[in-house]
């Protein structure tokens, strides 16, 4: 039991760790695309280098990809073990989990708050890492909606930023 513990402890470690690589990598594949369309302009050694760099990029996407279809292979009962709470007030929870963003996030709760039931602690981290994402690679302002339809509550991130790379499709 003490074997099944430690192996599930390190599989939920790696599941945390391939996601959060995957905004890294997407950023380094954009990044890699765009010296890739500036590649003629360079002198040789340097076309080496964007060369070398673009494989590791993709190297570590492929890694990042492969892990991720491994959990989700292997995942079974008890490999996650979410912390199921009710929420009375979803728009409370959600105008808390911003308040660390000091007033920099736009909030359109629901029109009519609702209770909900949900993993806290892993809503809080994902909304997190987007509004952060929408920061550092979009532009302001930023801007969180709530959607509620019937059982399943949306939660929405805009910002206004630009893609450069449209037909970039990253998994």
């Amino acid at each position: 039991k003490t074997q099944k513990n430690e192996d599930q402890r390190k599989r939920l470690a790696l599941q945390v760790l391939t996601h959060e690589f995957r905004t890294p990598v997407a950023s380094m594949l954009v990044l890699s695309e765009s010296l890739g369309q500036k590649y003629d302009q360079f002198d040789s050694d340097t076309q080496d280098l964007v060369l070398r760099l673009s494989g590791e990029i993709h190297r570590l996407n492929r890694l990042v990809q492969t892990t991720r279809n491994y959990l989700r292979i292997k995942q079974g009962p008890g490999l996650v073990d979410p912390k199921w709470t009710k929420i009375n007030s979803i728009n409370q929870f959600i105008g808390h989990l911003l308040e660390e963003f000091d007033d920099q996030v736009a909030f359109h709760p629901l029109e009519n708050d609702s209770s909900f039931v949900l993993d806290s602690y892993w809503l809080g981290i994902c909304l997190k890492n987007i509004i952060e994402n929408a920061f550092s690679h979009g532009a302001p302002p930023v801007e969180v909606f709530l959607h509620l339809d019937g059982q399943t509550l949306d939660v929405m991130v805009q910002d206004a930023g630009k893609v450069e790379f449209a037909g970039l499709e990253v998994m």
